[in-house]
């Protein structure tokens, strides 16, 4: 038990008490990180919509983030269908352009 307890951190968010498996440094700095940017997008929300309880702010945060997220995703695989389309138009290219080579 503790060892469970060196190997976390916790934090508040919203009122709500989480932990991160601390492991090395970099985690640990990657969960400050991600506290520290939930924090400041749940500050936000909460200045355009001051009459939100703790709770609706962290589901209008998830959802949030949700949508940010399927957008980057969406954002990355049309910009990894272009690059492969500009890959094979590149090959194409080649191929018609060098000369045929006899065996």
């Amino acid at each position: 038990m503790m060892d469970q307890l060196r190997e976390s951190q916790e934090f508040e968010v919203l009122g709500f008490n989480v932990r991160f498996k601390s492991g090395d440094d970099d985690n640990s700095n990657r969960a400050r990180d991600i506290v520290e940017f939930v924090s400041k997008e749940a500050v936000k929300i909460k200045e355009a919509y001051p009459g939100l309880d703790n709770g609706q702010v962290a589901v209008l945060l998830a959802l949030k983030m949700a949508n940010d997220n399927m957008k980057l995703s969406m954002e990355y695989q049309t910009s990894i269908s272009e690059l492969q389309k500009s890959a094979l138009d590149a090959l194409q290219t080649i191929e018609e352009i060098s000369p045929a080579v006899s065996q």
